[in-house]
């Protein structure tokens, strides 16, 4: 099995590509599970998801997401990646990767902070994870 190998099926049961998924922390990092995923030659119809570290918008903020998606999708548009960016309970770094353009948000914080989030999201389209803290 590879490195973005799935576990079990390939296809959800209503036939709908998977999202392969892997932790990054940096360019370096997203590079080589890209270049893995490509190298496979497994990755036709999927989306590349790359996740965040827990609270990374905290650490690195919302601006160094938006420019590492910016970069992996001009590097790897054959792969479509899609970086989630985990935002911790901080709902004001939610909102800007939404304002900013991120299209997949982690949140982990208030109940009602994060009902609020989910409908701009999917106003705006964007793949929105509320998780408990």
């Amino acid at each position: 099995m590879g490195l973005l190998q799935p576990h079990g099926r390939r296809r959800r049961a209503d036939g709908q590509a998977r999202l392969k998924t892997v932790i990054v922390a940096n360019l370096t990092q997203a590079r080589a599970a890209l270049d893995a995923a490509r190298a496979e030659d497994d990755h036709r119809g999927e989306s590349i998801g790359l996740v965040s570290p827990p609270d990374a918008a905290i650490q690195y903020g919302v601006l160094f997401y938006v420019q590492l998606s910016e970069a992996l999708a001009t590097e790897y548009p054959d792969l479509k990646p899609v970086v989630a960016v985990d935002c911790g309970d901080r709902a004001d770094l939610a909102h800007d990767a939404m304002r900013l353009g991120l299209k997949s948000i982690i949140f982990r914080g208030d109940a009602r902070a994060a009902e609020s989030l989910a409908d701009i999201a999917a106003q705006l389209g964007i793949t929105f994870e509320a998780r408990s803290a």
